[in-house]
């Protein structure tokens, strides 16, 4: 079940999808599928799916044609300001700090 949720999440971790919708695609129950994947994994499945979505966003901070507001959204984040605050969560820096950043090393 979480081979098959992992996957799931990896190729929809662009859409706007909840554990909810992972759980029912593994036909589970949301609170028994929430306490297996965090048990096998150490982590929740939003925090999976979050890390998913902050390594596809580092990729395209990379690029200057993308606004942290078209990252957001092709990369399943539900605003901007979410995106900014889980990023920085993640990273320890914003997205723009971590665009100029990289800017720098090249």
């Amino acid at each position: 079940i979480i081979e098959l949720a992992m996957d799931f999440m990896i190729k929809n971790y662009d859409k706007p999808i909840r554990v909810e919708d992972i759980a029912r695609y593994c036909n589970s129950s949301t609170s028994h599928f929430h306490k297996r994947f965090l048990a096998a994994t150490g982590i929740t499945p939003n925090q999976y799916l979050n890390q998913l979505r902050i390594a596809a966003a580092k990729k395209m901070l990379n690029m200057q044609s993308f606004s942290l507001a078209q990252i957001a959204e092709q990369t399943g984040f539900s605003t901007q300001s979410y995106f900014c605050s889980c990023f920085k969560k993640f990273c320890g820096i914003t997205p723009k700090a971590y665009r100029q950043k990289m800017q720098y090393r090249l």
